[in-house]
């Protein structure tokens, strides 16, 4: 006797015997009515009252987060600048920076002193080599 749904006993085909497929007994597989059986007669579905649950509020934060995100990425202009090296790609960088981006921080000025201070050190000993 085949249930619709369960599948009890599965059988080898013999001619396929040699390929290893296996065939299941009863040709009705799924459960999947078309109708819905659990709503009562006027067709209310069971579950929660209509409204905002936690996790619908919780999606309807993140689906916000995600368009501003998406906002926000979509106004940054972003360039790819190729060149060979000591072409001045990294200075045209700090100058589009300078003109048209954030404002330096602290770690970056106390970068650049450093940069500032080995390059000056650099050409006063050059200086001081030659005389």
């Amino acid at each position: 006797m085949c249930i619709p749904g369960i599948s009890t006993h599965i059988s080898r085909k013999s001619d396929d015997e040699d390929k290893g497929l296996f065939y299941p007994s009863c040709s009705t597989m799924g459960c999947g009515g078309s109708k819905d059986t659990t709503a009562g007669a006027g067709g209310a579905r069971p579950g929660p009252p209509p409204g905002n649950t936690p996790a619908q509020m919780k999606n309807q934060a993140l689906d916000r987060e995600l368009e501003l995100a998406r906002e926000e990425e979509e106004r940054k202009v972003k360039m790819l600048l190729l060149g060979a090296g000591e072409s001045g790609k990294s200075t045209i960088f700090k100058q589009m920076r300078v003109l048209y981006g954030t404002p330096l921080g602290i770690d970056d000025l106390r970068m650049y002193g450093v940069v500032v201070r080995s390059n000056a050190l650099t050409a006063i000993r050059k200086l001081v080599s030659r005389l």
